[in-house]
């Protein structure tokens, strides 16, 4: 066999190791380090039980489209006031009901059952909710999926390259303090992945993931999961705005995006496709509960 064709199998062979161990311990450290509020035998299962993080997870249904949820509350407002209906539930009655005294009629917002193939719809998007609905959930749900996923299909040699989907898992509050000190967005990435234990340690090794990372974040094929974006200390927040907002403007990074927030604090990106999480329903309640205890 020619060396140089010696040489570019052995290349090929530790790429695959390099990014299969980047694969698996996303997937390990999505599903690590329940809080402290689980319960003992969620944080501590059993050899050979289940994870808790497989175990617990419910399904999660999506509103899709906040805004015109936004702009119904704006118009049952002005119907409230109109119809002097503030000591009434005003959610009980039909629109039908309110609209003739009204200039506007509220549009329908449709909702769905969280679904693998949503990113293919929906590349870029900003999940909204309240604290626990399960937002950090859900990217670490999708975190650890992509990343089993995509390492069963590479290891088995049914993925090419150029269609493997890298998941890159961040929270804000690391990515801002890396911005801060005038990094550009992609360099601070790497220094979340470097501080996470998730970039390679071996100097070879190093080499040949940053140049996969900066392939992959130059295409369609990798996903950026930004957590917890509106917790950013006031001092940060406007750099990592400025920095986000670039980076989702630029032409040169074509990055699938699941950013999530609370609904106070967002600041809207026209870039972000945004949603919101819904409530549990009492069936999905009851499930959790018996899980939970």
């Amino acid at each position: 066999m020619p060396s140089n064709l010696e040489s570019l199998i052995a290349v090929r062979s530790q790429k695959a190791t390099v990014v299969l161990a980047f694969l698996g311990e996303v997937a390990k450290q999505a599903a690590a380090g329940l809080p402290a509020y689980f319960p003992k035998h969620l944080r501590q299962p059993k050899p050979g039980e289940p994870l808790p993080f497989d175990t617990v997870r419910q399904q999660i249904r999506v509103i899709e489209d906040r805004d015109v949820l936004d702009q119904n509350q704006a118009i049952i407002n002005e119907l409230e006031r109109i119809n002097n209906l503030n000591d009434r539930n005003i959610y009980s009655l039909r629109y039908s009901e309110l609209i003739g005294k009204g200039n506007q009629q509220p549009q329908k917002s449709y909702s769905f059952l969280w679904h693998d193939k949503v990113l293919a719809r929906y590349p870029r998007m900003a999940i909204l909710g309240d604290s626990g609905y399960g937002k950090s959930w859900l990217l670490r749900y999708e975190a650890r999926r992509l990343a089993m996923e995509q390492g069963k299909a590479l290891s088995e040699q049914r993925l090419a390259w150029e269609n493997l989907v890298l998941p890159i898992p961040v929270r804000r509050e690391q990515l801002a303090q890396y911005l801060s000190k005038n990094c550009t967005f992609e360099h601070a990435l790497k220094n979340v992945l470097v501080k996470n234990h998730l970039w390679p340690i071996d100097e070879r090794h190093s080499t040949i993931f940053g140049l996969f990372f900066a392939e992959k974040l130059h295409t369609d094929r990798c996903l950026l999961l930004l957590d917890a974006f509106d917790e950013t200390s006031d001092n940060k927040r406007k750099v990592l705005i400025e920095n986000l907002g670039g980076f989702l403007l630029s032409s040169q990074f074509k990055t699938k995006v699941i950013l999530a927030s609370r609904i106070m604090g967002y600041v809207p990106f026209p870039e972000l496709k945004k949603m919101e999480l819904a409530g549990f329903d009492p069936r999905q309640s009851l499930a959790v509960a018996k899980i939970w205890y």
